[in-house]
């Protein structure tokens, strides 16, 4: 083929003069196509022998192979690209329609994650061992690279690109644990307004932390999530079903007794009498 200059992608047969506009496509099937006299909308060339004929269709059989091959790792490396993804929906204050958006930025960071570790292999190596070093250098337990929140930074540095410069420690321990306290703060306002709406679940169980101090946790659940309502250090006192029966009555008349409308416990046996406790002192309650 001869491209004819000025023309773009005008191109003209060596074989049979013949003129036309198109890519390897159209030229194979001009080439290829004589016996019909035409191909894919383009006028078959009369001129092309057998043996050019056979040798060009293995040629061109080898590279829609090829292209073939390309198409199918393509595919299998968008397939690497959604499964790396998840979405840390706990990060999240809602599912509203809001969530769509960001699940598509986070997909496309993690796909740029996944093709720079398929086709860097150095440069990650050298990102990992720099994170690496950076957990070995301060002590950093190990399961923190598991803690949703510090894959989320992570993603979010990703998201960035170059020239990201992290924060220093005044502002972190300043500014930006002043707006995360508001944030905090503005998603359980959002959970104690729907106890007047939904009501609620006191939830409380005990154990013992590494001091082996004996604690009972008191947590808040309804539709909207579960809220951390406090920890009680019952240490030096009997757990009898009357000093249960006064830490969640505390939490009741916190919550509000009309928004509570059980209380969950474990079924041992100064748990059932604070329960008994309860119901007795608050007829809506169960």
């Amino acid at each position: 083929m001869e491209k004819l200059d000025g023309f773009g992608k005008h191109l003209k047969c060596k074989l049979c003069g013949h003129q036309f506009c198109g890519s390897l496509t159209r030229v194979m099937d001009h080439l290829l196509s004589s016996s019909n006299g035409k191909g894919g909308g383009v006028e078959g060339c009369k001129k092309v022998s057998a043996d050019l004929r056979q040798t060009l269709e293995i040629d061109y059989d080898k590279i829609k192979r090829t292209k073939e091959m390309n198409e199918n790792k393509k595919r299998q490396i968008q397939s690497e690209i959604e499964m790396s993804y998840n979405p840390t929906s706990s990060l999240t204050p809602s599912r509203d329609a809001t969530a769509s958006s960001t699940q598509v930025q986070h997909t496309r960071s993690s796909g740029t994650a996944t093709l720079n570790s398929f086709w860097k292999p150095v440069q990650k190596q050298e990102v990992d061992d720099a994170m690496a070093d950076m957990f070995f250098a301060a002590a950093i337990p190990f399961n923190v690279a598991r803690n949703p929140y510090f894959i989320n930074a992570c993603k979010k540095i990703s998201d960035f690109g170059k020239g990201y410069v992290p924060p220093s420690s005044e502002k972190i321990r300043t500014t930006l644990l002043k707006r995360s306290k508001e944030r905090v703060t503005s998603r359980l306002t959002k959970i104690k307004e729907s106890w007047k709406k939904t009501g609620c679940t006191i939830l409380s169980d005990g154990w013992s932390d590494m001091c082996h101090r004996p604690l009972i946790n008191v947590l808040v659940s309804c539709p909207k999530g579960i809220l951390f309502l406090k920890v009680v250090d019952s240490s030096g006192h009997k757990k009898t079903a009357e000093y249960i029966f006064k830490i969640l009555e505390e939490a009741i008349l916190e919550v509000g007794e009309d928004n509570v409308v059980q209380v969950v416990t474990d079924n041992a046996s100064n748990c059932v009498g604070a329960g008994k406790l309860i119901m007795d002192k608050y007829k809506t309650i169960y």
